[in-house]
Parts: C-alpha cells; structure tokens; sequence
C-alpha cells in the first residue's frame, strides 16, 4: 500500500468523522435536543447526496440496474423512516445520547478498517 494511498483513507476518515460528529459534538456542547441532532443530521446526508448523484451522472456511475436497485430499497428507506420517528419520540435524552455515541464509534471502526 503506497503513501499516498494511506493518507487519502486517514484523510478520508478524518473527514467523516468531522462531519457526522458534528452535529453530535454541537448537541453536547451547546445542550440542543434529540431533534437538533436529527435534522443536523439529515442535513449532512443530504447535502452529500445532493453532491454525489451529480458527480456520479458526470463519470457514468448511473445505469439501469443502478437505479432499479435503489427504487428497490426505496420501501426499506420509508420504513426506516416511519421507526426511526416513533423511535426517537419514545426515548429518553441520556438514552438517545448514548445510541448516537454508539452509532458514531461503529461508524468510525468501519471507515478506519475500510481505510487500512
């Protein structure tokens, strides 16, 4: 594994961790609710989306099967949707900050052991 190659994943890792702590990191130090924290959120992915599916149109990364498979998984996205939102009206603060922590730690071991 080249130089360069490491330091674009550690740069790659630093990055989204910056951006999906951030919202976090605003939650803890300013005490916003659960729900600052989720639209933060939704925001972040958003905006990467909003920049993604230009970029990929741009390198022919869109095809057929492509957008057959993410219609596929639109009733799966709606649903996560609809839980996530009974969810998160049911629990406590200290139990939503613990989940998202956690969220965050998994999160960051993937990209570190996708990056190595």
């Amino acid at each position: 594994m080249s130089v360069d190659t490491v330091f674009a994943s550690l740069l790659q890792f630093l990055i989204a961790c910056l951006i999906l702590a951030g919202a976090e990191a605003i939650y803890v130090l300013l005490g916003f609710g659960a729900g600052v924290v989720a639209v933060g959120l939704l925001a972040v992915f958003l905006l990467m989306t909003v920049v993604r599916i230009p970029s990929y149109a741009v390198f022919g990364l869109i095809t057929a099967p492509r957008i057959w498979s993410s219609l596929a998984l639109v009733p799966a996205a709606m649903l996560g949707a609809f839980l996530g939102n009974r969810i998160h009206l049911r629990i406590d603060e200290a139990t939503f900050r613990r989940l998202v922590n956690l969220g965050l730690v998994i999160i960051g071991l993937a990209l570190l052991a996708r990056s190595v």
